[in-house]
Parts: C-alpha cells; sequence; structure tokens
C-alpha cells in the first residue's frame, strides 16, 4: 500500500511527528494525506498506472522551520523511483505554497506529490 510507504519514507526523516490526515498539537509535525488515486478502466484488463495525489503539509512555529522541513521532504521524495523500498515508477513534486495560521500562530508548507505506481 503506497500510503504506508509514504508514512515509512517520512517517518525516516527528522521532521517532527508525522500524521496520517490530522495533525496533533505538538510542533513541528507533518501531516499527509491521499488528495485523488482514480482508477484507469480499459476494455483489455489491462494493468495501468496509477497517479495517487498526496498532500504532505509541514507545521512549524517559524517559517525557516517549515522551509527547511519542506526542502527535507522535497529531497527524500521528489523524482524518486522508491517509497522506502516500495518500487513506484516514479515521485514527482507538482505543488508548493507557503500559508500562516494566524489565530493559532503557525506556520505551513503544503507539498503537493504525485506518485504512479501499479
Amino acid at each position: 500500500m503506497i500510503e504506508k510507504a509514504l508514512y515509512r519514507a517520512l517517518k525516516k526523516l527528522d521532521v517532527g511527528g508525522v500524521f496520517p490526515s490530522v495533525r496533533g498539537d505538538d510542533l513541528p509535525a507533518v501531516v499527509y494525506a491521499l488528495v485523488s488515486s482514480p482508477r484507469t478502466v480499459t476494455i483489455t484488463r489491462q494493468p495501468k498506472i496509477t497517479e495517487s495525489r498526496f498532500q504532505v503539509d509541514c507545521y512549524g512555529k517559524s517559517y525557516s522551520s517549515v522551509k527547511a522541513m519542506a526542502a527535507d521532504i522535497i529531497s527524500a521524495l521528489h523524482n524518486q523511483t522508491m517509497l522506502d523500498n516500495v518500487p513506484v515508477q516514479l515521485v514527482l513534486l507538482e505543488d508548493q505554497r507557503d500559508q500562516y495560521e494566524q489565530s493559532a500562530e503557525i506556520h505551513r508548507q503544503l507539498l503537493q506529490f504525485v506518485v504512479y505506481h501499479h
């Protein structure tokens, strides 16, 4: 399962807590979620490559800390053909954005990756 491989790959990095879908209170933290994973149906039933999109969010108290976390994650995932020893066709960074959550005074870096896999 690609989600488990992504979790293990993120957990190996020194980026704080790693959580699926929901962030805890401790910072720094990384939250990942499957955004989409459409299936292609064909008449020949030949296996097609799936494009799973994951959003990986970095949370921290300072802008520089979330940028550093994001850089480590991008370095570990972008252009890779393995996710924690699970072969994939390719992992690509598709989008990257800054956010600041005013009420919580937390910086956030949003990363979106596409994982091409069978």
